[in-house]
């Protein structure tokens, strides 16, 4: 059952409550934490004058009598919400502070715009205390004193109450001055446009807030064009365009329209001026104009061909660009079919593909094409042609965008681009293989260009970029430095066009090189003189044999010393060379087995076409290279990264192959381990049982899985479009954001939550969420910027229904326990009254006993001298069934309270007892009842073993089908027990029987 705590708290207020109230001097009223209004005072009911239910509160307290116990009239208990008296732009400030105030149980104080009784808005300064009632709960006292005017508002005229209304609600600024240009009146909206401070404030301070500027918003107005003074001054203001510029606020372009105020008798009384924000039909004109303007400039300033054109072909609209290149003026292509233009006339195939290509488009497909189009002076041009369909909110192609790029110079730079690319192929293949550098000097910049060759013949730094003459020539040797600037000198002077030199240079680490250069000077397209030329190193030259074998051997060192498969081929692509390294990470022992045999061999047979168009490149000149797999010789998978380039001969012909391998396994085995991590992380992400989810930290979902997907309902779409907060059910929402906010600031590293989900449906989903913050990385020492929340979520819907089970459960056997303990009160009672029935009943059956026992015996005693034998025999059994009657009694009352008093345990003769109860049962004629073996004596509750053996033979009696029969009775010594044996004889039969066994 849902309690109303709205019901109980308004229960609690009582007449002692309202008392309190009305001896408060302003608006007061007690109300619930829900924020319920519960009691209020006189003066709420002057101010606001209407309950939730738009009814007035009767403020007749004549009903009241002093008792405190007596519950208020329901006319006090108002159960209005004290948020509805807030105006839309307090609601909110006001509910976040009254949250903090609730949960550290604070008072709360804070200024809010109220709703009066005539719909207008005042600002009251609002204090609210909290107060704890004996129950528990809490019941807050608020106040509210009003600011500017007195709490109430009695005594005003109706008509002066609407001109507030009107002015606090008009969407136009109002301002107002007297006859002597005092401002007296500024109504909310003008306040909202100077950027006045919602509090009541004095008029003379009013202009501290804000400037006034023309209506371009650039030069301040002076007082005589301010509206408000020109009215006062008799003129009649209309449509004056100005701006108000806040101190602290955003400037507003405003309409301004203004008249001076006159009474009925025609004494000036003041001026108004009513003031319509016009910012955003400015803002929007503004930005219309500019787009407009940035559209034209960008349509016509392209220098490709674009135009619109309508989806049956008809030319909309063509740029500056297209019209230009046709020698058309715009009325000669727009209005007409597209592939009517002059340009495509040159060709009806033309013509005819623009025709097809514009209906294709028209049917909403993309279409892109090269084709060629006549200019005004009939030349041809390529052009990358494109027409893209413009389509409307219903899909609806509406136009289309033709599109025509020139390709003349594009394709004429590709051709040029290759044929250079070769050149530069052929000649840096060449400069490497003769070892020569190239350089280029501009004279009149004095920049000089080289090639990396050129830096290394000349020692310099790698990729230095000290590349001037003077560099150059302090590299010289001192004694050759004359010589060369001489002939360097006749050379820029055109004496000499030409020249060959050979000098010396002295090195980084004081070694001489010679060096020959040859050069020759020339003249650009653009007139500038320039000086180009190779340089060569013939130190080689200079030296002895010695020095060149020494320098071949430490060439031969490099090679085998270099980890890569350095390899040597002829032209044919068999095996001439590999250095040590290479035969050592194929696992070659010997370099005799490969010798001579095709580079191809030593690859598997998928690896061929590849190895063959490496060798074909490089006898061409050129550059090869390629990625394979081909394991070692001993088995070992490798990958290698193949780079094949010519050897030339001193002519320049391609003479032998080099090929370069260089181990790249360990570099793929990381990429697939990267790659195959990646798809670990997408396939667990995805398929785990648990939901996941990266949410940004302003909230929304960036990626979701399955399983998070299936527990609320939404596609992933869908969830990518929502923040965890629209999912939330608002009264777990607080919690979270604020275990959040611990996050951001790095005071947990995660947090554990269980809330509710709102489900697609609308039910809710209870979940166990767990947060953590993934950081972006940041240097040591510093923390890095959220990057998102990686929050684990698991459904325990289930659980909480079995908790709620369990509830209800542990409720049901609360009530059966109590219905045990009723039902074992009343078995008690039951027992009691059995316990007094037996005793009654034995008292009452022993009785008649005792008097059959003495009247026998009297009997006996009076007649003994003539009873027979046998009379007196019968005499005797008389008194003994009177005694086992009387003890069979006794047994009867011992057995009624079994299970409520322990029976003592005792020897028992059982050959006694059988007896004793073969006497007691006495069976009828017919029925033979024997002992045939001895019987033993035990300890053991007596009546309850007679009680057995008599319940054993009386059941075989009675239930037996004939009127005769036989019972023998024996037991057998089994060491630690005895085994009893009842046997059951028909006299007309053998076979062992008899119900009751």
């Amino acid at each position: 059952m849902t309690v109303d705590t709205g019901q109980v708290l308004s229960a609690s207020v009582n007449v002692s409550s309202q008392k309190l109230l009305e001896r408060i001097p302003h608006v007061a009223w007690l109300m619930s934490e829900e924020g319920e209004v519960l009691c209020v005072n006189n003066l709420w009911s002057v101010y606001i004058g209407r309950s939730s239910g738009d009814e007035t509160i009767n403020n007749d307290r004549s009903d009241l009598v002093s008792a405190e116990d007596k519950p208020l009239p329901t006319s006090y208990l108002c159960p209005q919400r004290f948020t509805d008296l807030l105006s839309p732009q307090e609601r909110e400030r006001f509910a976040s502070t009254w949250v903090v105030a609730i949960r550290r149980q604070e008072p709360l104080e804070l200024k809010l715009r109220l709703i009066g009784n005539l719909g207008n808005w005042e600002w009251f300064q609002v204090e609210l205390e909290p107060d704890v009632q004996p129950d528990g709960t809490t019941i807050w006292i608020g106040t509210a004193m009003r600011l500017g005017g007195e709490a109430a508002i009695p005594g005003r005229q109706q008509s002066t109450q609407f001109l507030e209304a009107l002015l606090a609600y008009a969407s136009d600024g109002i301002v107002a001055c007297d006859a002597d240009g005092r401002l007296v009146l500024f109504n909310q909206m003008a306040q909202n446009f100077h950027g006045l401070p919602p509090e009541p404030l004095a008029p003379e301070e009013w202009a501290k807030y804000y400037d006034l500027y023309d209506g371009d918003g650039t030069r301040p107005l002076t007082k005589s064009e301010i509206p408000l003074f020109r009215a006062l001054q008799g003129e009649a203001v209309v449509g004056q365009e100005m701006t108000i510029a806040p101190k602290d606020g955003m400037a507003r372009s405003l309409l301004a329209n203004a008249t001076a105020i006159y009474s009925p008798t025609g004494i000036k009384l003041g001026a108004v001026v009513l003031m319509r924000d016009m910012t955003p039909y400015k803002q929007a004109m503004m930005a219309l104009q500019l787009s407009e303007r940035k559209f034209r400039a960008i349509f016509d300033g392209a220098f490709q061909f674009i135009g619109l054109v309508e989806p049956d072909g008809t030319l909309l609209e063509a740029n500056q660009t297209a019209l230009k290149f046709g020698g058309m003026a715009a009325a000669e292509a727009i209005g007409h079919k597209f592939w009517e233009v002059s340009g495509w006339k040159f060709s009806p195939a033309v013509q005819q593909q623009m025709r097809a290509a514009t209906a294709r488009a028209a049917a909403g497909e993309f279409v892109r094409y090269r084709v060629e189009i006549a200019g005004a002076d009939d030349r041809l041009i390529p052009l990358d042609f494109s027409l893209t369909p413009i389509r409307n909110d219903r899909g609806e192609v509406i136009l289309l965008i033709p599109e025509g790029r020139d390709l003349t110079q594009i394709e004429q730079a590709q051709s040029d681009r290759a044929r250079l690319e070769r050149y530069s192929e052929r000649l840096a293949s060449a400069l490497q293989v003769a070892k020569a550098g190239a350089w280029y000097w501009e004279l009149a910049e004095n920049k000089l260009y080289w090639t990396r060759e050129f830096e290394i013949l000349l020692d310099y730094e790698p990729d230095s970029t000290q590349k001037t003459y003077s560099e150059w020539s302090q590299r010289i040797h001192p004694d050759d430095l004359q010589r060369v600037e001489a002939i360097v000198r006749e050379t820029v002077a055109g004496r000499l066009p030409q020249h060959r030199c050979e000098y010396r240079i002295v090195c980084r680490d004081g070694s001489i090189r010679w060096l020959v250069g040859v050069s020759e000077i020339g003249t650009d397209e653009e007139g500038k003189v320039y000086l180009s030329g190779l340089i060569s190193d013939i130190t080689d030259l200079k030296r002895n044999e010695e020095a060149l074998r020494r320098s071949e051997e430490f060439q031969r060192q490099i090679l085998e010393s270099n980890n890569d498969c350095i390899k040597v081929f002829d032209l044919a692509g068999r095996v001439l060379y590999m250095n040590h390294g290479g035969l050592s990470r194929l696992g070659i022992k010997d370099f005799t087995t490969i010798v001579n045999k095709h580079w191809s061999e030593l690859w598997p047979s998928d690896a061929a076409e590849k190895i063959e168009r490496a060798l074909d490149l490089a006898r061409d000149g050129k550059r090869g290279e390629f990625e394979g797999f081909c394991p070692t010789a001993t088995g070992k998978p490798k990958w290698w990264e193949v780079i094949v380039t010519p050897i030339l001969d001193g002519e320049g012909r391609v003479e032998r192959i080099l090929g370069v391998s260089r181990d790249i396994t360990d570099r793929r085995d990381a990429a697939v381990a990267i790659q195959a991590s990646e798809e670990l992380f997408r396939y667990t992400f995805e398929y785990t049982p648990v939901g996941f989810a990266h949410v940004a930290p302003q909230g929304q979902f960036q990626r979701v899985n399955r399983k998070f997907c299936e527990i609320l309902g939404y596609s992933s779409a869908e969830l990518l479009q929502l923040t965890f907060h629209d999912i939330t059910e608002p009264a777990d929402l607080c919690e979270d954001i604020a275990l959040v906010d611990r996050l951001l600031q790095d005071e947990i590293q995660e947090y554990t939550l269980e809330k509710r989900y709102i489900h697609k449906q609308g039910h809710h989903v209870w979940v166990s969420l767990t947060v953590s913050l993934v950081r972006e990385i940041a240097p040591e020492g510093q923390l890095g910027a959220p990057s998102y929340f990686l929050s684990a979520v698991l459904d325990i819907t289930h659980r909480k229904q079995l908790e709620l089970t369990n509830q209800q459960q542990t409720v049901e056997l609360q009530q059966l326990n109590t219905s045990l303990l009723l039902a074992q009160h009343q078995l008690t009672e039951r027992n009691e009254e059995l316990d007094s029935f037996v005793r009654i009943a034995s008292h009452d059956l022993k009785a008649p006993l005792r008097a059959i026992a003495n009247l026998a015996e009297w009997i006996e005693e009076d007649i003994k001298d003539r009873l027979c034998e046998d009379e007196r025999q019968q005499f005797e059994l008389l008194r003994q069934r009177v005694y086992r009657m009387s003890a069979l009694i006794d047994g009867l009352l011992r057995y009624s309270r079994l299970g409520r008093e322990d029976l003592a345990t005792e020897t028992v003769d059982v050959t006694q007892l059988i007896a004793e109860t073969i006497d007691s049962l006495d069976p009828p004629v017919g029925f033979e009842i024997e002992m045939v073996s001895p019987l033993p004596t035990i300890t053991a509750k007596r009546i309850l073993l007679g009680q057995v053996f008599a319940n054993l033979m009386s059941n075989a009696i009675k239930h037996h089908q004939r009127a005769d029969g036989r019972i023998e009775i024996g037991a057998k010594d089994c060491g630690d027990y005895y085994h009893s044996m009842f046997k059951f004889l028909s006299y007309s039969s053998t076979i062992e029987g008899g119900s009751g066994f």
